[in-house]
């Protein structure tokens, strides 16, 4: 199935953000309300974007972003990363209050990290942020 062409050209810049952010720490949010989407996106990306990247997907459970890709990502350190699940984590605001409160911390990471979010989350984290 074709993509649109917002989705295409999204992915184009996504790709772009992967490639231009190497080596260095960068915080992308994507937004997409569909696994099933989001997945076929990530089919793409892998196909058409030369960045690899690692996937996550966050337990129910998870109190700590930072913590949880610092334990999951391995040596060497994934060229990009993917992290899913946002909105099943039980206290979601604990955790986007806690990864804010630590936000310095994450530049650690010399790769870029995509958090994937669904509309609701993406207003729960604006208005942690807020």
């Amino acid at each position: 199935m074709a993509l649109s062409a917002a989705n295409a050209e999204a992915l184009n810049d996504l790709c772009r953000l992967l490639r231009f952010s190497q080596g260095e720490f960068a915080l992308v949010l994507a937004q997409c309300n569909s696994s099933r989407q989001r997945q076929r996106l990530i089919e793409q990306l892998r196909q058409d974007c030369p960045v690899g990247f690692a996937e996550i997907t966050l337990a129910a459970d998870t109190d700590s972003l930072f913590k949880t890709v610092r334990q999951q990502v391995g040596q060497p350190p994934p060229q990009a990363l993917m992290v899913y699940g946002l909105g099943s984590v039980r206290d979601s605001q604990r955790l986007l209050s806690a990864t804010n409160q630590i936000r310095e911390e994450f530049r650690q990471f010399e790769f870029p990290v995509v958090l994937w979010l669904t509309d609701d989350d993406l207003k729960q984290l604006l208005k942690q942020a807020g």
